[in-house]
């Protein structure tokens, strides 16, 4: 999931409907999209950000903020 696509989104109060109208595309495709499932390509990439008013390329990444990646093996308990 792109949550930060979503959070831009929603703190703007759009739909997933109003974005893909204002952006020109199906609501279903936008879903796609936000959910990490569909590649944009780089119009409606650019149309996302323009309608969100956000240009940082952070925006497309399936990542959460809170994600933590850890390094090495996990323990084992004995």
């Amino acid at each position: 999931m792109r949550v930060k696509m979503k959070q831009l989104r929603e703190s703007m109060g759009f739909t997933q409907r109003t974005m893909g109208e204002a952006i020109g595309i199906e609501r279903s495709y936008y879903t796609l999209i936000e959910t990490g499932e569909r590649q944009p390509s780089l119009r409606v990439a650019l149309k996302i950000k323009q309608v969100l008013g956000y240009y940082g390329d952070d925006i497309f990444d399936n990542t959460t903020p809170d994600t933590v990646i850890s390094k090495g093996r996990p323990s084992r308990r004995r």
